[in-house]
């Protein structure tokens, strides 16, 4: 065995391990020549590395842009208050997205630099995918072209008119040149409140035009109401989580279009918002695992992939859900309860529970807040021919008061009036809970 082993380290063997090694270096020279190729046969020569400003030019510095590319050619012009497109298209344009579109034109980077630059004509020059012009304040013109892309690192080759230069840039940055103007069209309807400013909301009205039961919320002050088809306290999370977040949400995946001449939309739903202001309008229809909206101003239609139907289709009681009343702990300032010959009452600020009130004063808003809904009433149904044999007061934070009346109904049930007003009929289950919470 040991000779065998000689033999192998000498003759024969040595120059086949010669050459391998010749083949293995001959393989690597082939593979980084591959990795320079380009299969128009242009970059024949490795790019120069590193980060190359292509435009660098102050976004006030620009009046006007003119983008040309195989979908459309149209304009902007740089206003300062406000950028306008110069387009056959009517459009109720994002100026988020135009003002986003300029700064990306003014500061244009490159990965990669070529050295040389008469390869531009073979990547395209003549015919290239976008030409942009940048009109300054001045009157001097800065322009680029997209000549082409490569199939090596999908990375875009753009020549600069200026410096007489072609530059590698990242798709990103790259095929926002290649869009139609349609991209600077809102991909939204509603505009975006969050929990932290809904003092921007006026009213929500939600038109079934199928299937369901129209609603309306209004603000008054710092509160919400339930207009119609009941009358009632929301709070105003209830209202962010079911009416604004879901209705924001709805946002295109794509640059939203407008509706084609004389297609035909079943729709589910009318959704109407006053916020700002500015009254905003669209129709909504689920379909396919999408939620479709329309603007009725101005005809845009846009589309959202949907697990599921938005918070909003659920009506009026995903709002309210299985309570009749519910008032959280921090947006109540006092209670007082009376039962027959009780009467309890305490103000914010002693005890220890619930953000200040003592375990009696815990106990009775946790009862009252636990009256779920048996039935529901008719609107403003509060003559049964007995009195409320048991009645509570809320103070609010706000200054505001509601008291909440339990009256004798109809199969041992107990109507919750609010202000006098009753909407639904609770259990004598639930009613028993509240009148031992006040008689403790």
């Amino acid at each position: 065995m040991r000779n065998i082993v000689r033999r192998g380290r000498g003759g024969s063997d040595g120059r086949t391990i010669t050459a391998l090694s010749s083949a293995c270096i001959l393989l690597a020279v082939l593979a980084a020549a591959l990795a320079l190729y380009d299969p128009d046969g242009a970059e024949t020569v490795p790019p120069v590395p590193g980060i190359f400003e292509i435009t660098s030019i102050p976004v006030s510095e620009i009046g006007a842009a003119a983008v040309s590319n195989a979908l459309v050619s149209y304009g902007l012009m740089n206003h300062p208050s406000g950028v306008e497109v110069v387009s056959d298209v009517y459009g109720n344009w994002s100026q988020q997205e135009l003002r986003a579109f300029i700064g990306a034109a003014c500061r244009l980077t490159g990965s990669r630099k070529l050295p040389d630059a008469s390869v531009a004509e073979t990547l395209g020059l003549n015919d290239p995918l976008a030409r942009v012009t940048l009109i300054k304040t001045d009157g001097t013109n800065v322009k680029f072209s997209v000549l082409s892309r490569s199939e090596i690192s999908g990375e875009y080759y753009v020549f600069s008119e200026e410096h007489q230069a072609v530059y590698m840039v990242s798709a990103a940055d790259a095929e926002i040149f290649l869009r139609s103007e349609s991209a600077f069209l809102p991909r939204t309807i509603f505009p975006a409140i969050n929990a932290g400013d809904l003092d921007r909301l006026s009213a929500v009205s939600v038109d079934f035009l199928t299937e369901g039961r129209s609603y309306a919320v209004e603000r008054a002050g710092s509160s919400f109401f339930i207009t119609s088809p009941i009358t009632r306290r929301v709070t105003a999370n209830a209202v962010a989580e079911t009416l604004l977040r879901p209705l924001s949400s709805v946002r295109s995946d794509d640059p939203p279009e407008y509706e084609p001449e004389g297609a035909a939309v079943s729709w589910d739903l009318r959704v109407a918002m006053a916020a700002d202001g500015t009254e905003y309008s669209a129709l909504a229809a689920a379909r396919g695992g999408r939620i479709i909206m329309k603007d009725e101003k101005t005809g845009l239609v846009i589309s959202s992939k949907a697990d599921f139907r938005p918070a909003f289709y659920g009506g009026f009681m995903s709002m309210i859900g299985s309570r009749a009343v519910y008032y959280p702990a921090g947006d109540v300032s006092y209670i007082r309860a009376e039962y027959r010959e009780v009467m309890f009452s305490e103000y914010r600020g002693g005890g220890p529970e619930a953000g200040g009130f003592g375990p009696r004063a815990s106990g009775i808003l946790e009862a009252l807040n636990s009256l779920e809904i048996a039935a529901e009433a008719a609107r403003g149904h509060t003559e049964t021919g007995k009195e409320p044999v048991l009645r509570v007061t809320i103070g609010l934070m706000s200054g505001e008061t509601d008291e909440i009346s339990l009256i004798p109904a109809e199969g041992g049930l107990y109507l919750a009036a609010v202000n006098g007003t009753a909407n639904f009929a609770v259990s004598g289950a639930a009613f028993s809970r509240l009148r031992d919470a006040v008689s403790d």
